[in-house]
């Protein structure tokens, strides 16, 4: 049999690169590059030029259930036989707030969007995924700005910027395709690269202009520059008074920030501060970046917010060679949040707790809308009700938060407290480990799906 080419999108980062996957006779023979495709023209990072973990021999195959003795592998009828059990007793026993589900920003977002609506058609409005620990922040805050929580336009418009300012984010070593190929290239064409970070990271070593402000000062940092762009009259006065509210308020904010009072509580020189304005104030267009720098921060939402609102005052949304957003670390973060996988909000940011919009979901559904539930339970909420025994049971879908949560002791004695554990993923994990059934799912590759780069 003749080796195939499949199209693929490469399932590590948000950046979406496209690859053909090889296979010879069904099976994994390696990767060929795609050079005509429209973001990556043929590049790939390390990741994405290994995936041989589609052949590990660490796969889960067969669906396990824990036993006195170990773990046994039982039929997938049995395995799905069991979880539908426990799903009803639970819900119709308790009430569906007693379940907690976790969806993937690894997997599609067709798996996502099911899982979610599983969850509350089943009574439970505990959906949530990683997204809580990285960039929640970002969608709350591009929803109080901008109406939605989603980069502004395609990286492609980087590439036509005069002026790159990048806050929290090492895109160099987390996204090297996005940084080569385009924020580099623009740089190459005569943009300016500023960059914000308490860190020499190889990202800051390529700017123009680094700001090395002292962790947790974002906010004082980006007002600071707010104040000199409106202080010397480099507002885009015709974008604000078409497009904007609340422009006064956040002048006043701006104004108690002074670059020589920032510089005191930020540590980066007064004149840098008015420099960067500058850089920012005199470029007709530019891109706004961020990453995990900004966001994971108790402040993390009002950290975005004033980013964006530098965005704002000089006209930037919506605007050709214009891209604002937050850079996502996993393939689909953005999708997992637009396909509702978020405690406070349905499909399409629909507020979880207002039943008017709701009622276009419940007709779609089928279902009477004072039956779907309201506002769930976050990542870290659900924890806590673990452990305190409100949650009985929780299915968790491509995710180990027994890695990747916060205060693992804390996590580990919350889900052996549940009564029922189910974990779906492609490898044994230390989740898996505390589950009482788990299931084999099949990789990205192995079926079809849509992520959301972004």
């Amino acid at each position: 049999m003749p080796r195939q080419y499949t199209p693929v999108i490469c399932p590590y980062c948000g950046c979406g690169c496209g690859l053909y996957l090889v296979s010879e006779d069904g099976k994994y023979a390696g990767i060929k590059y795609w050079k005509d495709h429209p973001f990556n023209r043929g590049k790939l990072c390390p990741k994405g030029n290994d995936l041989s973990f589609l052949v590990s021999k660490d796969r889960l195959k067969k669906p396990l259930k824990r036993t006195e003795s170990g773990w046994k592998e039982i039929s997938w009828r049995e395995a799905i036989r069991e979880i539908s059990e426990r799903l009803r007793e639970y819900s119709k026993k308790y009430g569906g707030d007693v379940i907690g589900f976790l969806a993937s920003a690894r997997c599609f977002n067709e798996e996502n969007y099911a899982l979610q609506k599983l969850a509350r058609l089943l009574g439970s409005p505990n959906i949530d995924h990683c997204a809580r620990l990285c960039h929640a922040a970002t969608v709350h805050a591009l929803i109080k700005v901008v109406g939605t929580g989603a980069i502004s336009a395609t990286f492609d418009q980087i590439l036509e910027s005069d002026v790159i300012f990048i806050v929290g984010y090492n895109g160099a070593v987390t996204h090297p395709v996005l940084f080569g190929q385009y924020i580099l290239k623009a740089k190459q064409r005569g943009a300016k690269l500023i960059v914000a970070d308490p860190v020499l990271s190889e990202t800051a070593m390529k700017a123009d202009l680094h700001l090395q402000h002292y962790p947790g000062t974002d906010i004082p940092l980006l007002l600071s520059i707010a104040h000199v762009i409106i202080r010397e009259g480099m507002v885009d006065e015709e974008f604000i008074e078409k497009y904007t509210e609340g422009f006064e308020a956040f002048k006043v904010s701006a104004m108690k920030w002074p670059p020589e009072k920032a510089a005191e509580v930020t540590g980066v020189p007064a004149d840098k501060i008015v420099e960067a304005a500058y850089m920012l104030g005199k470029a007709e267009k530019g891109s706004v970046l961020w990453g995990m720098g900004l966001t994971q921060h108790v402040s993390g939402t009002d950290n975005v917010m004033a980013l964006a609102m530098i965005a704002a005052l000089r006209g930037w949304w919506g605007k050709p060679g214009c891209a604002i957003g937050g850079v996502r670390g996993q393939n689909n973060v953005q999708g997992a949040c637009d396909m509702g996988c978020l405690a406070e909000y349905y499909p399409g940011y629909v507020p979880a707790d207002d039943k008017e919009k709701l009622r276009r979901i419940a007709e779609l559904w089928g279902v009477d809308v004072d039956s779907l539930p309201g506002v769930g339970l976050t990542v870290v909420e659900m924890a806590h009700a673990a452990e305190a025994g409100k949650l009985k049971m929780m299915y968790i879908m491509g995710e180990n938060p027994m890695r990747s949560d916060p205060n693992l002791s804390h996590v580990e004695k919350a889900l052996k407290k549940l009564e029922f554990l189910v974990v779906q993923d492609i490898f044994p994990t230390e989740t898996t480990e505390l589950a009482d059934i788990v299931l084999p799912a099949a990789a990205w590759a192995e079926k079809e799906g849509t992520f959301t780069a972004g």
